[in-house]
Order: C-alpha cells, then sequence, then structure tokens
C-alpha cells in the first residue's frame, strides 16, 4: 500500500499503556517510521494514550488511524 506521492505507508504496530495484551497497528502521517522503543502518542477509543512502538508492517491489516 502506498501513501501521498507514491511513497510507501509508514505502518506501526504500538503496545499501548494499558491492561490489553494485544498491538495496535497505526500509521504515521509524516511518512517516517519511528524506531522501535519510541513512544508515541495515540487514539483509542474518544481518548488519546500513550504506547511504544514495537513492530513495524508492509501493509495494513485492515483499517488503521493515524498517530
Amino acid at each position: 500500500m502506498t501513501g501521498a506521492a507514491g511513497a510507501p505507508e509508514a505502518l506501526v504496530d504500538v503496545a499501548i499503556s494499558l491492561p490489553v495484551r494485544e498491538t495496535f497497528t497505526y500509521r504515521d502521517p509524516r511518512g517516517i517510521r519511528p524506531p522501535l522503543g519510541a513512544q508515541v502518542v495515540v487514539p483509542f477509543g474518544t481518548r488519546m494514550v500513550t504506547g511504544f512502538v514495537v513492530g513495524h508492517r508492509d501493509e495494513a491489516p485492515g483499517a488503521v488511524r493515524d498517530i
């Protein structure tokens, strides 16, 4: 999948700082992949939460939200 101007989308797996056992995939709208371990703020439900980048993806598993 590609983003603006044909550049690959920057998809990252994020572990959020809430008691859940799964990670969530988000897109960095800047088109860059934050390094593993980077702290990010992501939308989760109706609020914004802190999380950490734990992986990178080449394809989205479904609909994704922006960091």
